[in-house]
């Protein structure tokens, strides 16, 4: 992708290459440029593909959390006062 200004963007034409490589080239000039993805790049990539397979909510969490409010066994484990106190200290 090259972008020239602020509303001029020309597409990538050709792509190819392997795993972490990529080669593409220009649609103006016609030389190569080589995109190399560093490993944490890399991880983050398949962590986020990884995530996205995955619900949005947990169902067996909600379920079992509605099931001990429904029963009154649910204890919350955030200390309200303490967090009251703390943003107040913040303003």
């Amino acid at each position: 992708m090259k972008i020239d200004g602020f509303n001029n963007i020309s597409s990538v034409t050709n792509v190819s290459g392997g795993v972490g490589r990529v080669s593409a080239a220009k649609q103006s000039s016609g030389a190569a440029s080589t995109v190399s993805v560093s490993k944490e790049a890399a991880w983050i990539s398949s962590t986020q593909a990884a995530a996205s397979s995955l619900p949005s909510v947990r169902a067996d969490v909600v379920s079992e959390i509605r099931s001990q409010l429904a029963a009154g066994t649910f204890e919350q484990s955030i200390d309200m006062d303490s967090m009251i106190d703390s943003i107040v200290a913040d303003l």
